[in-house]
């Protein structure tokens, strides 16, 4: 249920439907571009390398959202955000002349670039605009509404990419086109100037944010130990992230379809269905004991998945949805 105070923001401000606005279509861009590495493998022909160096790109690129954060601090975002999301927008719509997946790299590349300046911006644009108590209920009915999206984009792109040949060109172009007017609607929104914070120092810029990120933990030891576990999980995560669609394609020989629908359609609406469970337990718990259930229970992931090569027909795409 969407409670009434989240109703009647967005009634009220118009930055309230802007912002639902934009992270509602992001979904789209969301189901579509996680078909990269299936498609750099299934139909262009990539190396374990090459797959391995385009999964790599996201996790990669995400780490200059620290810069991105910091460029912001005290500047009127806006035209930012134009020129970062228009230059992302532009390197997916080349998609339409897809052929090699050194192309392929250099799109993944240049949108997750500009994905990472939409996060912090996104953060300035909720704490300046929306009151604190209607924070959490804005967040979680965009965040429903672009799941769901992200849902039917992954079984629908899926579908048409095994029905119609090379149709991630077409997929590409028109996504792009929707990513860009959800980035024109966050990049209309104002956000404060002050001077006094601007950043224009390039050695403060480049150097500074994580001289903070040092201090952080030299003075938050707890903070470090979870870090620490953290990281250590996402190591494990990193790696099997170019396994995933190898196996996915070369040994359970799935189709766009099958895989569109178990990356995407199953995924996000088993997503949305846990939100209510997981707001439970993070009230009546603890992040690092939510931390160690969650690692444990993830682990399940890939001893299910690889447990999908002995079976057969349905029964595989089970256990793959499963996983």
């Amino acid at each position: 249920m969407i409670e009434i105070n989240t109703l009647t923001l967005l009634r009220q401000s118009s930055i309230a439907r802007r912002m639902l606005f934009y992270v509602s279509l992001s979904g789209v861009l969301y189901g579509a571009m996680q078909f990269g590495e299936v498609i750099a493998r299934k139909s262009l022909g990539a190396s374990e390398f090459q797959v391995t160096l385009l999964t790599m790109v996201m996790p990669v690129a995400s780490l200059t959202s620290i810069w991105w954060g910091r460029l912001l601090i005290g500047r009127d975002q806006r035209a930012i955000l134009w020129i970062g999301g228009t230059v992302g927008i532009l390197a997916v719509a080349s998609g339409f002349f897809l052929g090699t997946v050194k192309h392929l790299f250099i799109i993944y590349f240049i949108y997750f670039i500009s994905f990472a300046l939409l996060g912090p911006a996104r953060n300035r644009i909720l704490q300046q605009h929306i009151p604190g108590k209607e924070t959490g209920g804005l967040f979680g009915l965009s965040q429903g509404l672009r799941m769901g999206l992200a849902a039917l984009i992954s079984a629908g792109a899926g579908w048409w990419m095994d029905k119609v040949e090379g149709g991630w060109r077409q997929l590409f172009f028109v996504v792009a086109i929707i990513g860009f007017i959800s980035i024109a609607s966050l990049a209309s929104i104002r956000t404060k100037q002050s001077n006094r914070n601007q950043v224009d120092c390039w050695k403060d810029w480049l150097i500074e944010p994580w001289k903070g990120v040092v201090r952080l933990l030299k003075d938050r030891p707890d903070f470090l130990r979870f870090e620490a576990a953290f990281m250590l999980y996402g190591v494990a995560f990193m790696m099997i992230l170019p396994v995933v669609p190898i196996y996915l394609v070369d040994d359970l020989a799935l189709g766009y379809s099958s895989i569109g629908i178990a990356k995407g359609a199953v995924f996000q609406l088993i997503t949305i269905g846990s939100i209510p469970l997981l707001g439970w337990v993070f009230d009546h718990s603890t992040p690092h004991r939510i931390a160690v259930g969650a690692f444990a229970f993830g682990a399940l992931f890939p001893l299910t998945l690889a447990s999908a090569i002995l079976f057969e027909g349905t029964h595989r795409m089970i256990i793959v949805f499963l996983s």
